[in-house]
């Protein structure tokens, strides 16, 4: 990374390396046509979406893995280690970890496959894991099942290649984010905030929290963001644990949405778009889109792909999916209804893929190029 590089880590439920990017998709506002369609066995509850870098997965347990290339539908999943997987949660440095039945943990890379399984000794219901860089893996772990209690938590590093717990500490995180050198932790009941030294464990600071803390959601530029219970957004020192600023959006209460590759929040509800620039701290736009009859209706925040020159593409309530300009005009344009309940969207090599409730995998392109 040079001096003029932002470096951005960023939390989102459809990636696995913990990197934002731009989705790879043509910013054409006209109907998109179907390119090819395939059906997906097995427990579709389960399917996901998974974008890793500038490359798509589909994630089918207890099957495995398959790779989506845009242009035709995946190949049958594939087994990892002959475990059913369960699983894939995100990693930084490179790798995604796989989470099996048994409770077996092991870091995954496209080009390198899967590496040697952890034992955890526990179910894989009962695990949480974050893949660091060198091979690590942070996990929280409950220690009772099928209910714990407070205190039947612990959260450990291990190594699998090394056959080494790391080391653990006592406790429940609501949740992480992976910084270099350390990890940014929050209580279970959010009410605390804490800096964690990656290598030993140890608590570097600790801060309380007036407003319940829901997330920490990015790292962008020496800058730690938070997102609160009550929908504000604050920025946070990683070195002292100070706070540094503080912004709430007139077009959303709770502000949930994805970050671009130039470490821009995208907050998009449907009825609104805002971008918030992380690396200054400052609201870029925000713009109400036009209430029409045929205009979108509310979304949730991560049903939003930034794409190139400067549009968005979401899916509403409605499972319909719309194309705009984000703070250049605010009506946005249909481009495919789903026949069900969208549970994901992704992009590869220039093709739009929606996934169904119903078991099915939809490809699609611009009707006109």
């Amino acid at each position: 990374m040079t001096s003029n590089e932002t470096l951005v880590i960023a939390h989102h439920p459809d990636r696995l390396d913990w990197g934002p990017a731009d989705a790879d998709l043509p910013p054409v506002a006209e109907p998109w046509q179907t390119v090819w369609q395939a059906d997906i066995a097995g427990n579709s509850a389960a399917v996901r979406l998974k974008a890793f870098g500038r490359r798509l997965f589909l994630m089918a347990p207890p099957d495995g893995i398959a790779e989506i290339r845009g242009a035709e539908p995946p190949g049958p999943a594939s087994a990892l280690g002959g475990e059913p997987l369960l699983q894939v949660c995100s990693g930084i440095g490179g790798a995604a970890v796989l989470v099996d039945r048994g409770g077996g943990l092991r870091h995954w890379h496209p080009d390198h496959g899967g590496g040697p399984r952890w034992a955890s000794g526990s179910p894989g219901a009962a695990l949480n894991p974050i893949g660091l860089s060198g091979g690590r893996i942070v996990q929280t772990r409950a220690l009772a099942m099928p209910d714990p209690g407070p205190g039947d938590w612990a959260l450990e590093a291990v190594d699998p290649a090394a056959g080494r717990l790391l080391w653990a500490r006592p406790g429940r995180v609501r949740g992480l984010l992976p910084i270099p050198g350390g990890l940014i932790a929050i209580g279970s009941s959010g009410r605390a905030v804490s800096r964690l030294d990656a290598e030993t464990g140890e608590t570097v600071w600790q801060r309380d929290t007036p407003i319940p803390i829901e997330e920490a959601f990015a790292f962008v530029r020496q800058r730690v963001w938070l997102r609160d219970a009550d929908g504000g957004l604050s920025a946070l020192d990683p070195e002292s644990g100070e706070i540094t600023g503080n912004l709430a959006l007139a077009v959303a209460r709770h502000p949930v949405g994805v970050v671009d590759a130039r470490g821009r929040l995208i907050v998009c509800t449907g009825l609104a778009v805002a971008t918030i620039d992380l690396v200054t701290g400052t609201v870029v736009e925000e713009t109400r889109f036009d209430a029409r009859p045929d205009g979108p209706t509310r979304t949730h925040g991560w049903n939003c792909l930034p794409v190139g020159d400067h549009h968005i593409l979401f899916a509403d309530m409605n499972e319909r999916i719309f194309m705009a300009p984000s703070g250049i005009t605010g009506r946005p344009v249909q481009i495919w209804a789903a026949p069900a309940r969208i549970t994901g969207l992704a992009a590869v090599s220039r093709t739009l893929v929606v996934l169904t409730d119903d078991g099915r995998l939809t490809a699609l392109r611009p009707a006109v190029a």
